[in-house]
């Protein structure tokens, strides 16, 4: 699972970051629930259509794997493979 959490690092759709301590709470917040979705739909259910809800469509993957394709399909296509080469069995 470690390896999957590089995958859900995320800035979420439009999200306009301030920095005071209220906003800096619910941004943790906010990322926390993002991160819980991701787990529960992409991971437990294999439900890998809510990228497209929680990824922007311009997003970068600083951690794409060689040979990734850029941007959002690649990522999507990564997170397929790993479902399928690491969780198949579950």
């Amino acid at each position: 699972m470690f390896l999957f959490c590089g995958f859900i690092m995320c800035i979420s759709k439009g999200q306009n970051v301030i920095n005071t301590k209220t906003d800096d709470k619910t941004i943790r917040e906010k990322n926390k629930s993002i991160v819980m979705e991701v787990f529960s739909e992409v991971v437990n259910k294999r439900n890998i259509s809510v990228i497209d809800k929680l990824y922007d469509q311009k997003m970068v993957d600083h951690g794409a794997w060689e040979g990734q394709a850029p941007g959002i399909e690649g990522f999507r296509k990564t997170a397929q493979e790993f479902i399928s080469g690491f969780l198949s069995n579950r």
